[in-house]
């Protein structure tokens, strides 16, 4: 929120700042950390910067942790052709086994769980994760990319 509210103060208004969607449940205080961080310097008012905070504050799809999202999403696609190539699994069985299990991991070891699984390292589970999603359900990041046309 610190870098939100620098750009803010530089008066450089191209900036997006995307998080968790586990974070969107406290989106009210995080705007107030920015308001805090201007120390009432304003452009205009605080609705003003209340506006142009809400304009580049955007939240990854769901109300999980990403991890979660992006392995529950991919379990429960219909379709998981894609994936099990991509990684070389012999059956949507043993990938829906492998995702179960990263679940099964707690939070924020799903990827070093489905590393362990299927012997990929952890950047290219979370590149082919949100690659397959991406594909898979597009609709989910509709919010995230019309705010970044907006600021292009």
């Amino acid at each position: 929120m610190r870098q939100l509210a620098a750009r803010y103060l530089e008066k450089s208004d191209n900036c997006i700042a995307i998080l968790d969607g586990d974070q969107r449940r406290e989106q009210l205080d995080l705007m107030k950390k920015v308001r805090t961080h201007v120390e009432t310097r304003y452009r205009n008012s605080e609705t003003e910067i209340n506006e142009w905070i809400d304009t580049r504050l955007a939240f990854l799809p769901s109300n999980k942790w990403p991890e979660r999202w992006l392995v529950e999403t991919a379990r429960n696609a219909t379709d998981k052709a894609a994936l099990t190539y991509t990684w070389g699994v012999d059956s949507t069985a043993r990938l829906d086994n492998a995702l179960e299990n990263a679940l099964l991991a707690g939070k924020h070891r799903e990827f070093f769980t489905l590393h362990e699984e299927m012997q990929q390292p952890v950047g290219q589970i979370v590149c082919d994760l949100a690659r397959f999603v991406n594909k898979s359900q597009p609709e989910d990041m509709e919010d995230i990319a019309s705010k970044i046309e907006v600021m292009l």
